[in-house]
Formats: structure tokens, sequence, C-alpha cells
């Protein structure tokens, strides 16, 4: 999904492990994280990333959030990682993004996110007008 995003808004794409100097981060209006959804937050990578921000994030962004577990559990996780977003950056983002992606040991929602959940991220993001 990061990719996708990267060529359609043609934009940089980083692994939050690279950006080793948030001073990086002042060159963007805007900041899209994407993350799969581990224990019903972001990834602990993207959680530490979010943690080191927090005092200083002054930037507006946008939450994508991959989910694995099977229907209402999976929208449940999403909403629980967009709270943890919040609480860790200390803002609302612009848009949510929950999107279905396989599950790497029960192996829910096989062959997603797909091009139908690509296009519905793409739609949200126009939407904003950025």
């Amino acid at each position: 999904i990061a990719r996708y995003l990267s060529e359609t808004l043609k934009t940089e794409i980083k692994k939050v492990d690279e950006i080793t100097n948030n001073e990086f981060l002042a060159n963007y209006s805007l900041l899209i994280f994407a993350t799969p959804i581990h224990f019903l937050g972001p990834s602990l990578k993207m959680r530490n990333f979010l943690k080191s921000l927090k005092k200083t994030f002054q930037k507006k962004y946008l939450a994508i959030c991959t989910y694995g577990g099977p229907g209402l559990i999976g929208k449940i996780s999403s909403l629980i990682c967009f709270k943890i977003f919040k609480k860790l950056i200390g803002s609302k983002p612009l848009a949510k993004i929950s999107i279905p992606g396989q599950h790497h040991l029960f192996g829910f929602y096989q062959d997603r996110p797909n091009e139908e959940d690509l296009e519905m991220a793409r739609k949200i993001i126009e939407k904003l007008d950025l």
C-alpha cells in the first residue's frame, strides 16, 4: 500500500527504521504512516518511531492500518490502532484508512490488499485535496 501511494502521489517512501534523524521530516508538509496491525496496534517499529516524534510533531498526517483479523475483529483492531496513533503523536490524522491484509499465520484475506483496496485508499486521499 505504501509503495502504491508513493507512486500515485509521486513522493518518496521510507521505512521508519531508515529514518535516523527526525529533521528529515522537516522537508515534508504531509506524512503518510502505514503499518500492519500487530496486537491491536501499530507494529513495534512504528510505535517506537511515533513515540520519538510526540514532543515535536507539528505535521499533518494520514494513518493507514492493514489488518489480518477476520470480520469485526479486524475493524475493531483498526479503531484501536488509530487511537494509538492519536495518543502517541498527540493529534488526529487528516484521514484514517483501514485495509485488509493477508494474515501471516492464519491466511485470512489472501491476496489483500488488492487493486480495489488500493483504489479506495487513493480516492480517500484525493478527496483531501492536498
